[in-house]
């Protein structure tokens, strides 16, 4: 049942997917449904999907929040405003920036959750949430601080902290249509300028694994015998030498612009490569911008190298959506305009392919290729964690970092 106590229907998916397929509504997740050709409702539980061409990731693109059919503004909100779901937990409350308090939905499907209400806050200050965790006034902290600040946490006492894998990659991305990044050699050159895994020890703290790629190591399709390039500052210099950027006088080669977040972190890697690259003659300014404007650039190609955090990789069609030159925004995101005919031919024989197995092969062909045409440089997976009271039950930490295991969270008794 939907929060205002209508019973979800074969209609209200169908509405879903429509929604989503529609240009009109900018959905980002348009892409994942193009092969879906026709959306008929058979009964009131039941629809068939006919597709234009055989699409494997199917199943994972159905994944989706289900909106009401007839909400009153076509966005799943009732008249009031108030989006409607069918989740364990409804929308009380809501102040942009400030919070979000959420009550028990007695009507779930699954049950009613065992807390009667949440309350999520928006503490923007790494500092500030240890302090309010350390007075008592947080009960939950999943995740959300800076890596030097955990040893502060564990120190606390009658809190707990959890540790886990996570399903996010974070990468250096290039923009290739700029003349210098478009080379390859110079892209190597800056894999090689790099110390992965002093980053990982020092900016990380240990809490992260080297990347070879998009994918990590537990995942299915992953790969691991690819292409590395190893820190190695004087193969980086004689890569850019062959690639016809010498130090000049001044020892420099050329100039770049990385573009941060107003992120500790982003600021932080900002620095760090100012400071390995400079070693190899590449001046690094770096441009920091608050979230909205900085990602508004990055859609838009308006960057030279930045660093983001792709999230909650789950099937590998991730790959299409990021890599194939069909993705290139607004179809996508790749935003940096890898151009591969081999990479597109693999991506699509990958989606028209059903058994894994076969998939496995060709994804792992595509990491062997992106490895070395490193349009993207790899740089870690984190390891999830999360602080929470002596006494809160039942918290589990979830690869994606998605909130469903609070459905199940309790206070001792």
């Amino acid at each position: 049942r939907f929060h205002d106590g209508r019973e979800l229907t074969a209609e209200d998916v169908a509405f879903t997917l429509r929604s989503i397929q529609d240009p009109a509504l900018g959905s980002p997740l348009r892409g994942a449904l193009d092969a879906v050709e026709s959306i008929q409702v058979l009964d009131r539980y039941t629809l068939r999907l006919r597709l234009k061409k055989p699409y494997a990731p199917l199943l994972a693109a159905l994944a989706v929040g289900i909106v009401p059919r007839a909400a009153g503004n076509g966005k799943g909100e009732t008249t009031g405003g108030v989006p409607v779901g069918t989740g364990p937990f409804r929308l009380a409350r809501f102040v942009p920036r400030e919070e979000v308090v959420v009550r028990a939905f007695p009507q779930h499907f699954a049950g009613p959750p065992r807390l009667t209400s949440l309350r999520f806050r928006v503490i923007p200050d790494g500092t500030t949430r240890l302090l309010e965790l350390r007075k008592g006034t947080v009960d939950l902290l999943p995740g959300g601080l800076p890596p030097e600040l955990l040893p502060a946490v564990r120190g606390l006492p009658h809190v707990q902290v959890l540790t886990g894998p996570s399903s996010n990659t974070t990468y250096l991305a290039f923009n290739l249509r700029d003349p210098i990044l478009r080379d390859r050699r110079v892209r190597a050159a800056l894999a090689h300028a790099l110390d992965r895994p002093g980053l990982v020890a020092h900016l990380m703290r240990g809490l992260a694994e080297p990347a070879t790629g998009l994918l990590p190591p537990r995942h299915w399709a992953y790969r691991g015998d690819v292409m590395r390039h190893a820190y190695d500052p004087a193969r980086a210099k004689a890569l850019l030498d062959a690639a016809g950027y010498p130090a000049g006088p001044d020892g420099v080669r050329f100039p770049l612009t990385f573009k941060a977040t107003t992120g500790e972190l982003s600021r932080v890697l900002g620095e760090i490569l100012q400071e390995q690259l400079g070693r190899v003659g590449i001046p690094v300014r770096i441009v920091s911008h608050e979230w909205g404007t900085f990602f508004a650039d990055i859609r838009s190609g308006n960057f030279q190298v930045t660093a983001l955090t792709w999230v909650g990789i789950a099937d590998p069609d991730y790959f299409h959506y990021i890599f194939h030159s069909g993705s290139i925004p607004p179809h996508g995101a790749n935003r940096g305009a890898y151009r591969n005919p081999e990479v597109d031919r693999l991506l699509d024989e990958a989606r028209a392919t059903a058994e894994r197995e076969k998939r496995r092969v060709l994804y792992g062909t595509v990491q062997e290729i992106l490895a070395e045409d490193l349009p993207y440089i790899f740089l870690w997976h984190e390891v999830r964690f999360a602080a929470l009271k002596a006494g809160l039950r039942d918290f589990r930490l979830l690869p994606a970092g998605d909130f469903a295991a609070l459905r199940q969270v309790h206070w001792t008794q």
